[in-house]
């Protein structure tokens, strides 16, 4: 990657940081029948402008999963599973590092008189289904969605490559 699209992909992601910020700060009452200036630019920036930022972040990390790849080279599974092995790394790991950790904390309030009654269902009870489920699927930490979804992206990756491949810009569209 050339030093200026390193630039111009770190602005870009420093805006869209921005947004989801705004996203995740919105104070917005909706039952509330008055719609003053203020609350009209909060919900035009946090509930519809940032509503573009997640899927910008989706297509800057499928772009940065495709970087090295040549136009008429051929993506082979050699390819993929370097590809993979690297995403393993930087993303299948810190997301179940993290979420054991997250799981950790929330284990040890649970088991402290002071915090053990703001929980409903206390983590020790929970069945190895449960566990897993709630390591993977439904994370504790629940911001880690992000992560689970790319890793998501990754595993189907060959089918989205094949698909646009053999049917060019219509697949783009679809998808």
């Amino acid at each position: 990657m050339t030093k200026y699209l390193s630039q111009k992909l770190t602005f870009f992601s420093f805006w869209l940081i921005v947004v989801v910020v705004l996203l995740h700060s919105v104070s917005m009452d909706t039952n509330s029948s008055e719609l003053t200036f203020f609350k009209y630019l909060e919900y035009l920036l946090s509930l519809q402008l940032a509503q573009l930022a997640v899927p910008c972040f989706f297509m800057i990390s499928g772009y940065l999963f495709f970087i090295k790849l040549k136009k008429d080279e051929v993506w082979t599974l050699n390819n993929y599973g370097l590809k993979l092995k690297k995403r393993v790394n930087t993303l299948l790991v810190p997301y179940i590092l993290w979420c054991l950790i997250w799981f950790g904390i929330i284990y040890l309030l649970q088991t402290l008189p002071v915090t053990k009654t703001f929980f409903n269902q206390p983590l020790y009870s929970l069945s190895t289904k449960e566990f897993i489920y709630n390591l993977i699927v439904y994370p504790l930490n629940y911001p880690f969605w992000f992560l689970r979804e790319l890793m998501l992206y990754v595993i189907i990756t060959p089918i989205i490559y094949i698909l646009i491949r053999k049917f060019n810009l219509l697949i783009f569209f679809i998808i």
